[in-house]
């Protein structure tokens, strides 16, 4: 079914529009779920390449789609990788807070 949306989407909208960011992301975590998790990652990854082309780094969707992949390549037991995701999504939060 949400492969279907992201079909929908795509015909609709073209392939860089934040509809399609959202049913990729939608799409990597029922794969995460389902433990397809290379498929999950490079969907989540499709996402946040979307997300960052009109987005600030700390807009709440980029936000989530780096933690959604970090956790993604922690299951897949890419340590190194997910820890450097994981450390900039911190470093663009607190970035963020001190220009509040």
């Amino acid at each position: 079914m949400q492969r279907q949306a992201l079909g929908i989407r795509r015909h609709l909208f073209g392939e860089t529009n934040l509809e399609v960011a959202g049913s990729l992301n939608n799409l990597g975590g029922i794969l995460q779920k389902e433990n397809k998790l290379p498929e999950a990652e490079s969907s989540v990854r499709q996402a946040l390449a979307i997300e960052r082309l009109p987005l600030k780094p700390d807009h709440e969707d980029v936000l989530g789609s780096l933690s959604t992949l970090a956790a993604i390549l922690g299951n897949e037991r890419k340590w190194q990788e997910a820890e450097t995701v994981q450390r900039e999504t911190l470093a663009v939060q607190e970035q963020s807070s001190e220009n509040i």
